[in-house]
């Protein structure tokens, strides 16, 4: 879902990412804390869905083989939407829980306090996460007294089961992220879904 440019971006800061598509488009528009940056547009068909959900969705790793694209910084309170929210609507709660949940189809706030699992906090079955190689629990100013998962950027990562869940034609993906490193040109991945087939 989402790569940065690293040319707008500093270092140990945190920022709100969010980005959005209503499925008539081949782009997303991307947010910062809330407000536009511009629109990504790319080659692969997202206003169809993830139409082969063979593969795992990913938190700090790129899911493709031999292309890693690790990401070394901390991740929060990532959600994911089957439906298109607003920046009025990104800006509202991004401190906070969600007001209202329709079309929220996971929502990982990183607060578990020991083990290797991340829960999602929807009723959707089979989307909780496990923390690969040993990603360590930081505290986070994203949510008051919460936690967050900190990704070294070498072979730390989540990954969450393959699930038609993610099969959507509209959404949004939010989260908290502060890099620890950039390097522009790399396409460290802080989330990713990807099929087998490309998509």
């Amino acid at each position: 879902f989402i790569e940065y440019d690293a040319s707008g971006m500093q270092t140990n800061h945190w920022y709100h990412l969010a980005a959005t598509w209503d499925g008539t488009r081949e782009s997303m528009q991307l947010y910062v804390d809330g407000e536009p940056v511009g629109v990504r547009t790319d080659i692969a068909n997202i206003n169809t869905g993830i139409t082969d959900p063979s593969g795992s969705f990913r938190m700090g790793q790129w899911a493709e083989p031999a292309n890693n694209r690790y990401f070394s910084g901390t991740i929060d309170e990532v959600r994911v939407w089957s439906v298109e929210r607003t920046n009025t609507e990104l800006i509202q709660s991004r401190f906070r829980v969600p007001p209202a949940t329709t079309g929220l189809i996971a929502w990982y706030n990183m607060d578990e306090t020991s083990g290797t699992t991340i829960t999602n906090l929807t009723p959707n079955a089979g989307l909780d996460g496990t923390l690969i190689n040993g990603p360590t629990r930081v505290l986070s100013p994203a949510q008051y007294a919460s936690n967050a998962i900190d990704i070294d950027g070498a072979d730390d990562y989540i990954t969450i089961p393959a699930n038609p869940a993610y099969d959507v034609a509209t959404g949004t993906v939010e989260f908290w992220a502060r890099p620890n490193a950039l390097a522009v040109g790399n396409n460290m991945c802080m989330l990713g879904v990807r099929g087998t087939g490309g998509s």
